[in-house]
């Protein structure tokens, strides 16, 4: 979950990790990542399709960590 108030995906470095894997993965795989919040719940969902299934639990790994460490260093402050 995350706060509403300190929304991950309005910050600038995770905004760029994402397009970053996004084109990464477009290039190498024929495919595409959406990330985005959910309308009911306080959650992000991370969704993706490709041509390599290792490729892309990759990025939605990378994508999900860096997400998961923001929420929790937003907690600390």
């Amino acid at each position: 979950t995350y706060n509403k108030d300190n929304n991950p995906l309005n910050n600038e470095y995770i905004i760029n990790l994402i397009k970053e894997k996004e084109n990464s993965f477009l290039k190498s795989n024929n495919g595409r990542i959406l990330v985005r919040t959910s309308g009911t719940e306080p959650v992000i969902r991370i969704m993706g399709e490709g041509e390599n299934e290792d490729l892309l639990k990759k990025a939605i790994f990378d994508i999900a960590s860096e997400i998961e460490l923001f929420c929790n260093r937003s907690k600390i402050i």
